[in-house]
Formats: structure tokens, sequence, C-alpha cells
């Protein structure tokens, strides 16, 4: 409804004087309710006329009719008719001139003319008023029908997989317009929807007209901003709301425009999230169904066949209403062009590259290949050489790891490696931790068949790849493939030792803490572990897995968590106190920061210390004797 303030800013209204006679005769009209005014109120009206006030009057009375009228809701003629008559009421005791009184008329008219709805079938008296209004039954007959039409329209909200311009009755202009309207305003959530929404988007196209053309782009930017581009939104559903946005726009303006328009909220929302080419990379290389961004890959495949076989010397000039950097691609381009650099999108393709190929415990390369071939026609000639290296080596590999297992007869058949040439890999994180002395020994003879193979080259062995890990519990064989760090923290338990704490997990494998309870999450979550009040334990191959799923060492392994750190310190402890004797904790604390290397980096205090002590006497790893802890005996 409009404001007074609004209307006056229209019309640019003058002041009434506030003369009293002007303000008696102005309350009047507003608020005459069909009564004859009082004789003060009729020596006012004289007054105003006499001193030539009648014409601002009025039209502030027009402005007041506007205001009133516009904001009801009407939906029958004889509401109509009485406003009508109710509005024209003071005017036999204003003593217009033709002129004045055509003019009031009109006002009333006018607005009574924009509230007329769907009416039934009018009688001759209402007929009669329609005239009256500077209408004919056919003007009413057409606002009836514009009324249907959009009532009929509105039952359509939501249903975005028919064509209903296939249907009879709605090809002419009327319905045409109003479901384009209707389309323009759905069309966040149709983009969201598709492809089931194919249907609604071929309406829009046809039915909408080329000024609705940035209204449609109004409308998605607005509900992209308020719905999507959040801090609470998933990087994933955004990635997903692009690639739909992309397919949904190019169905209603196939050259591309609209799109390029609608697309750049959320390439720049994208552009700023960190975990935007994570995400993209991963989808690209990896075809888990379970990934909601799967596919992507699929997408790879298809819009590199269609480069393919579509190689053209075509060439269109970019549309005309195009923006200056217009640019019309493919899904999987138009994702790696979101970024200022393609520098940042490489980087994390050749690590997720390389994660994939040491992955391989077969040096079966093809699949890797293929996806190579895929990715190539996205990037400049040179941006993929790494990759190219990188898939050469494993294939290479495959030749000299056979040849070195048939030189020596004592390297285990299932122990393979992959010869990498690190110039060209990414820096690979070599985690820090004891093998078990077995595979030391493989490793170190590896190396030294290789050294022979290979004259004047060297290799260095990383605790990296794939570790295929059988668990047997009596007839059950569980059959795993894991990083080495899980494999070797399984490896802690056995018939003999079937429960092991993080201390002690961390102390004979010299393991990083963080790392070695990840690994133990993991067995956790497979079913293979659970926590008790002693640390962990393997559970029985006749207990229920589906049970065992939740990893409940937070609350049940407090202690082994606060004192996992000091896991690294312990062999200087137990040397100190078997050389030395029993020793108190502020003397220990003493050789240990003297005596422990800094990239171990001892910081604890004195206080902190014994409390790991005593922790240890609980353990029975220690005995606390006079003040004084020594070994146990």
């Amino acid at each position: 409804m409009a404001t007074a303030s609004q209307i006056a800013r229209v019309f640019s209204l003058p002041e009434i004087p506030h003369e009293s006679d002007a303000e008696i005769a102005s309350h009047w009209l507003l608020n005459h309710e069909h009564k004859e005014p009082t004789q003060r109120v009729k020596a006012a009206l004289r007054r105003v006329t006499e001193n030539d006030q009648i014409e601002q009057l009025l039209l502030h009375y027009n402005a007041q009719i506007r205001d009133e009228v516009l904001g009801l809701d009407l939906d029958n003629m004889a509401q109509l008719e009485r406003i009508r008559n109710y509005f024209l009421f003071p005017a036999e005791y204003l003593s217009l001139t033709d002129l004045e009184f055509d003019q009031l008329e009109r006002t009333i008219n006018s607005v009574i003319k924009s509230k007329i709805k769907a009416l039934a079938p009018l009688t001759q008296e209402q007929e009669l008023f329609v005239l009256s209004l500077g209408l004919d039954t056919t003007e009413v007959t057409k606002l009836n029908k514009h009324t249907a039409v959009v009532n009929r329209i509105a039952e359509y909200a939501g249903v975005w997989n028919r064509t209903l311009l296939d249907e009879a009755d709605h090809q002419d202009e009327l319905t045409r317009s109003e479901l384009s309207k209707l389309r323009i305003n759905e069309i966040f959530d149709i983009v969201i929807e598709y492809p089931s929404t194919i249907p609604a988007l071929l309406d829009l196209k046809q039915c909408m007209d080329p000024t609705q053309r940035s209204v449609l782009i109004n409308s998605f930017t607005r509900a992209c901003t308020e719905r999507l581009l959040h801090a609470g939104a998933n990087t994933n559903d955004i990635i997903l709301c692009y690639t739909s946005t992309i397919k949904s726009f190019l169905i209603i303006d196939p050259r591309g425009v609209l799109l390029d328009n609608a697309s750049r909220p959320i390439r720049r929302y994208l552009r700023d999230r960190e975990d935007t080419i994570p995400a993209i990379v991963n989808a690209l290389l990896d075809n888990n169904p379970d990934d909601p961004l799967s596919k992507l890959a699929d997408e790879l495949a298809v819009e590199t066949e269609k480069t393919v076989n579509n190689l053209t010397l075509d060439w269109h000039p970019d549309p005309i209403d195009a923006l200056p950097d217009f640019r019309k691609q493919d899904i999987i381009e138009s994702l790696i062009s979101i970024f200022d650099s393609k520098e940042q999108f490489i980087s994390e393709l050749v690590d997720a590259f390389s994660r994939k190929l040491l992955a391989i415990k077969d040096f079966n390369i093809s699949d890797s290949l293929l996806k190579l071939q895929q990715l190539k026609p996205k990037f400049e000639e040179n941006e993929l050489n790494n990759l190219d290296v990188m898939i050469r080596d494993i294939a290479d590999s495959e030749d000299i790891d056979s040849f070195i297992h048939s030189k020596n007869s004592n390297l285990a058949n299932n122990i393979r490696f992959s010869i990498l040439s690190y110039m060209y890999w990414p820096e690979l994180e070599d985690l820090e931790f004891k093998l078990p002395d077995s595979l030391t020994q493989q490793m170190e003879s590896y190396a030294a068949e290789f050294k022979e193979v290979k004259k004047g080259r060297i290799i260095k062995c990383l605790k990296i790849g794939i570790v295929e890990v059988v668990l047997e519990f009596g007839d059950v064989k569980l059959q795993f493939d894991v990083s080495p760090d899980k494999a070797a923290v399984i490896n802690c338990f056995d018939d003999e030792s079937p429960t092991q704490n993080l201390m002690n997990i961390c102390m004979k494998l010299e393991m990083d803490p963080a790392t070695a309870k990840e690994a133990l999450k993991y067995w956790v979550n497979a079913g293979i572990l659970k926590s008790d009040a002693d640390g962990y334990v393997v559970i029985e191959a006749q207990e229920p897995r589906s049970e065992l799923m939740v990893d409940e060492d937070d609350t049940k392994d407090h202690d082994d968590e606060k004192f996992a750190g000091y896991a690294p310190y312990w062999a200087f402890i137990t040397e100190m106190l078997s050389n030395l004797g029993p020793m108190e904790a502020s003397k220990i604390h003493t050789f240990l920061t003297a005596v422990v290397p800094k990239k171990l980096g001892y910081t604890a205090s004195a206080g902190e210390l014994d409390e790991f002590l005593k922790y240890c006497v609980s353990r029975n790893q220690l005995d606390l004797v006079s003040g004084k802890y020594k070994l146990k005996d």
C-alpha cells in the first residue's frame, strides 16, 4: 500500500495551509461517513472556495483516494460501487466547476478500474456501473479471462516434469506471459532439481520475451546469494549447483549469454573457497559413486569425446549482449577456469594423481593413462608433462621390480616397489615410524640390488603406498588395503598381545601419537579393535561387528592421549635408569633437557614429567621407591 509521502513524491502536491478552515474542510472530506456537513463545516468549505484554496484541497483529496483504494483487496462489484459513491458524495457540497468535478470523477473511476477483478456474469445494473467507469463489457471479459489465466497458471507452481505448452489451451500470448513469470520466480529451484526439470526449462525458453532476460538473471542470482552462497552451504552442493546452472541456462539460451551472467556470482564464491580445488580434482579422478560429485568424472569422459569428434574450423562471433570477458565452455573447462591461475589447480591435480598411482598394487596403469588422456585437452600442451613422467615411472617399475626379484630369491614376492623420479613427483610425506625388522631387511636388500642393476644410482625407501593386510579370526579371513602406518599399528596386536594402549604402540613403533591414534581409529571403525579401560583390544571374530563401528576411545582413553606425546622420550628414560639407577623426577628432567635431540622437541616442565612418570607407575612400567623412580624388576 502506497504511503502519503510516496504519493506526494509522485504527484508533487502543494502543502495545505494550516488555517483552521482548510483543516476542518479536509478532515470532513476524509471522514464524512455519508453525513451532511455541519454548519461549521459548510462555513469552512465556503471560505476555502472564496480564498481559492479549493484546488489544493482537491489535489490532496485525490491523493488520499488513491492511497486508500489501491491498498484494498476487493473482489465484488458491490464493494466497488460503495467506494465510488463514498468518494463522490462530498462533490455536491464543494461548489465545484465542471472541470474540477470531472477531475475528481476521473480520479475515482481510474482507481476503481484498477481494482476490478474476475466477476461473475454481469447483471444489467452492474453493466451500467461498468459503463459509468468508462469500461465496456468486453474489457471486463478480458479482465475476467486474465484473472482466470493467472489463477490456472499459479496451480502449476512446482510442476516441472512436463511441458505445459503442449496442452492445447496454453498457447495464447497471455498464458505464455504468465507461465514465464511463474518459471522465472521458481528458477533457482528448477536449476537445483535439474535434470528432472528440463520440461520447465523448455517452457521458459519458448515463453520468455527479451525484456525478461534481465529479470531472470536478477531472480536467479538473488536466490543464489540468499540460499546458497554462504558459509553454511557445502562446497559440493555449490559445485553441483554450478554444473546444473550451466546445463539449465544453456537450454534456455544456447548462445550462453544468460549462463555467463548467471554463473558469475557462483564462480566468484567458489574461487574464494579453500576446498573447491580439492573437491573438483578428487571428483575428476575418482569414480566413487558415494561421492556426490562422482558425475564429474563421467562428464570429463563425455566432453572429451565431444571435443575429439567435433573438431571444426567453424567460428561464430560472441553474441552482441555478451559481457566483455564472455566465455562459453564445457563444464570441466568452466570449472577449471574459475581460478585466475591454473598453477594451483595443476598442483592439486598432480598431488591427487600421485596418490592414485601409488595406490596401484599390480602396476596396472590403464585407468590412469585413460584419465590423463581425458584431462589433456582441458590444459595447455606442456602443463601435464609431470603426469606423463609419473605414469611412465610406474610402468617402468614393473620391469625393474620383476628383474630385481628374479636376481634375488630371498626377496618376498608379495613385496613390490615402485621406482619414482623424485624431481617430477610432488613432495611425498615419509612418515617417521619403525617398520618390522623383517620388512626393513627386505628394503635394504632391495636397495642393494637396485644399486647393482642401475649403476651409479641409489634409491631411498619411503614408507608410502598400499599394504594388503589379511586378518584371520579362526576360519574367518578379512582383507584390507591400508597405508603402511595402519598396517604397522595392527601388526602390534597378535594372539599373545591382543590388548595394547596408545602409549605402548607409540613406544614400540617410535610413531607420532597423532598418527598412531588415527590408525587406531581406522581399525576401530573397521570393527577390528575396540577400546576399553586398558586401551585397545582385538574383537573376537564371533562378536557382531555392526555394533562395533563407533569409536569410544574419546571417553575411555583420556590418560593415554594425555601422555602419548612422551613416547619419543621413553627410550632415553629407560636408558638413564638402567645406567644410573633410581632417580628423582627433577633429576630425570634435567638429563632429558640436556640429552634429547632438538628435533624431538622436549618441552615438558619438571611437574609435567613427574605426572607422566606416575602414570608409568600405574601402568606397571616403573616403580616409585622413596621418591625415586626405577625400572620395574
